[in-house]
């Protein structure tokens, strides 16, 4: 088994930092199962930049601790929600390496593969899993919540999308075999 540089770990561990921040103090609630945030993009970037195993670890440190901040007790299924956030693009990522972006058109077209990887990343976690997780915890009929949390899914995909795609192509971070 190759050994987890620790620069990698370093760089998982800031951005499971930062997942924290932005889900537990940058959030705005919209009743108990409803809230916008950005704290999905960092789990996104791990999966991206170091693939789809330390996204996934990422994703579960990010959740448990999360959950150890707030005072909330674990949720298997959305710890396993959070853990496809990074696993889901980390086996996607290949549609997102692209050249250097030049023109408007190559901005646009880099943006709208991140909304596609997103969109099914959060097809599956947020509207699937999640959605299915929240029906069962608070007893609100699986269609009722499904219906109710698709707008806010859509506004957090673009937005995650658009901060996403702004690191994915301006922050240059080590990759597992480089180093």
């Amino acid at each position: 088994m190759k050994k987890i540089p620790v620069t990698i770990l370093a760089y998982a561990g800031v951005l499971v930092a930062m997942n924290i921040l932005l889900s537990r103090v940058f959030t705005i609630n919209l009743g108990n199962s409803i809230r916008i945030n950005f704290s999905a993009a960092p789990v996104f970037l791990s999966g991206i930049w170091f693939g789809p195993f330390i996204g996934g670890l990422t994703g579960i440190a990010a959740d448990l601790m999360g959950c150890v901040v707030s005072g909330y007790a674990p949720f298997p299924l959305i710890t396993v929600s959070t853990c496809l956030w990074g696993v889901i693009p980390g086996l996607m990522s290949g549609i997102l390496r692209t050249k250097k972006t030049q023109t408007v058109a190559d901005s646009i077209s880099s943006y709208l593969r991140v909304v596609f990887v997103l969109g099914i990343t959060m097809a599956v976690t947020s509207q699937g899993i999640t959605t299915f997780a929240l029906s069962q915890a608070y007893g609100t009929p699986l269609g009722v919540l499904f219906f109710s949390r698709l707008p806010v899914t859509v506004i957090t995909l673009l937005s995650n999308s658009f901060v996403v795609d702004l690191f994915v192509r301006r922050v240059k971070v080590p990759r597992i075999g480089t180093i």
